[in-house]
């Protein structure tokens, strides 16, 4: 079986490096790094990396790339014995994790480690985690590109490998680009006053937070304008998706499963965080339902991106009813 399962990927990786040599999949060296793969269909580009945390490197159209690349950053392998040491921008782009996060347990190996990469279709890949042979748990990363659009969708597996149950969740750590300007649907009634709240000092949780320009509330939607007091929001959503409006045009949409039946592992209790950190970078984060895993078990959840031209308004007037229509078609 594992001979004829190296037999397919080999085959795999000569077939679609070769049939997919402008559209579809192929690997290629991006950002200082080696072993990357690209999916590309003429409409959008994703770049997925492999060697520092199974990330995704680029999601762009026309062109312009949705997330948040440092470029100090290209090619940033970090040794083992420094992974404590690593600032919280590091690594940068698309990041996913497991949650909840005040209680995971550590996931350095696969924040950090090197993953396996595989070209799974023509606009499909894999990344699957090294064992984390401490914790008993492996992570599998599928990707999948639209053939004709930018619809990106994107399935993490926690897989179980121990002998004991495990209760986790799916944590999504997108780094977008800087200075935007996001949009989050309110669930009605709102179980927070001021329809979010924000974290003081990491650990402490405001309910009542003081009144900001940059954060709006209009029509059941929050606006998250600029730059903010405390970066890390937290938000009683019900809708399953948040978009965020790029400084350079673009409209990202992050579309995940919702049910009113999940139970959240967050502190607040809530399935989307946002981090908006100064004008570099926002942070997107939806997350899974919190729910036990079954030795030699496993557990999926996905979100599913999309990017959109969509011009940046200049005077922070957002049209939410726009938005939401954008968001509804593409459903």
């Amino acid at each position: 079986m594992k001979k004829n399962s190296l037999l397919f990927s080999l085959f795999s990786i000569i077939y679609f490096t070769v049939s997919g040599s402008s559209h579809g999949s192929k690997f290629i060296t991006s950002h200082g790094y080696d072993n990357c793969i690209e999916l590309s269909n003429g409409v959008c580009r994703v770049v997925l990396e492999p060697n520092c945390g199974g990330r995704v490197l680029v999601y762009e159209i026309d062109g312009k790339n949705a997330l948040y690349v440092d470029p100090e950053q290209n090619g940033f392998i970090p040794e083992p014995d420094t992974w404590d040491s690593i600032p919280s921008l590091h690594p940068c782009a698309g990041r996913f994790d497991i949650g909840p996060e005040k209680i995971k347990p550590d996931t350095k190996l696969f924040w950090l480690g090197k993953w396996r990469a595989e070209i799974t279709g023509e606009f499909s890949a894999r990344l699957t985690s090294q064992v984390d042979e401490k914790e008993k748990l492996q992570l599998v990363r599928d990707f999948q590109l639209d053939p004709k659009t930018s619809k990106f969708k994107v399935t993490q597996t926690i897989k179980n490998l121990g002998n004991n149950p495990r209760k986790l969740c799916y944590w999504s750590r997108t780094f977008a680009t800087g200075g935007g300007i996001c949009v989050v649907p309110l669930s009605k009634p709102n179980r927070f006053p001021g329809g979010y709240l924000n974290y003081a000092d990491g650990n402490v949780m405001r309910f009542m937070p003081g009144l900001e320009d940059n954060i709006k509330v209009m029509d059941d939607y929050l606006l998250i304008l600029g730059a903010v007091k405390l970066p890390k929001l937290v938000f009683d959503s019900d809708k399953g998706w948040l978009a965020y409006i790029t400084k350079d045009d673009l409209l990202f949409v992050k579309t995940y499963d919702y049910d009113e039946s999940y139970e959240y592992g967050e502190m607040a209790a809530v399935p989307l965080s946002i981090w908006y950190f100064e004008n570099k970078v926002a942070e997107l984060e939806p997350m899974g339902p919190w729910e036990w895993i079954d030795p030699k078990g496993e557990s999926s959840f996905s979100e599913t991106w999309h990017l959109l031209p969509y011009n940046y308004p200049e005077n922070k007037e957002v049209d939410v009813a726009k938005i939401n229509a954008k968001v509804t078609a593409l459903e």
